[in-house]
């Protein structure tokens, strides 16, 4: 199954930041649960916090390029609501989703109940 995502942050200037090619993407979908949302799709990389040697706690990069999603969507009165926020309090694990086509397809597949294999991007 293929979505359409929209391009809308910056075309990426090198090859090996990832494969999608652009900063942010957008998408519109609707979730198992009969939600709609609209979800932007960017990369970070996640930080885990760890005890040194010597006792004292520092931070180190756990997961490059890992997925950030940050949705939206409207509850029963109409208010905007963070999806992301949603589906984490729902025991959701997003670090096993990265910020490449396979990363953003797995999570679609995933939130949805569908799959999608296949992405087309526009502008």
């Amino acid at each position: 199954m293929k979505i359409t995502l929209k391009k809308m942050g910056m075309d990426f200037i090198t090859e090996n930041v990832s494969d999608v090619g652009n900063y942010r993407v957008r998408a519109e979908f609707t979730d198992k649960d009969g939600i709609e949302v609209v979800a932007d799709f960017g990369r970070y990389d996640r930080m885990e916090v760890y005890q040194k040697k010597n006792g004292k706690t520092g931070c180190r990069i756990a997961q490059k390029n890992a997925l950030h999603v940050d949705g939206t969507y409207r509850d029963e009165e109409g208010t905007g609501r963070d999806y992301a926020y949603r589906i984490r309090e729902n025991g959701f694990d997003f670090t096993k989703y990265d910020f490449t086509i396979s990363g953003i397809l797995a999570f679609l597949s995933d939130v949805t109940g569908e799959n999608y294999t296949e992405i087309e991007f526009c502008n």
